[in-house]
């Protein structure tokens, strides 16, 4: 049987959020930027993506569970930026 989706919990979308910032400022520094350009970028990002830890309109968080209804994954889907140009 195919994975399921299906939406996250409030403390399911906290527990995500929360751990997304730290990860993701380590992988701006690794690719060049300053400690505190990363910190700055990536707060302003996570603050415009989830204001109060919450998804903004347009961003779905969902849990991927198994046959068995045991999550192994997490989903995020946002609006494309129109910043990107890359395909």
């Amino acid at each position: 049987m195919p994975p399921r989706l299906r939406p996250m919990t409030g403390p399911e979308v906290a527990t995500f959020v929360g751990g997304q910032l730290e990860p993701y400022i380590a992988e701006r520094i690794a690719a060049g930027e300053s400690p505190d350009e990363a910190r700055r970028i990536g707060e302003a990002q996570m603050a415009g993506h989830f204001p109060d830890a919450t998804p903004a309109p347009g961003h779905l968080l969902y849990r991927v569970l198994d046959d068995g209804g045991t999550a192994v994954g997490d989903l995020w889907i946002g609006p494309r930026s129109a910043e990107r140009t890359d395909a």
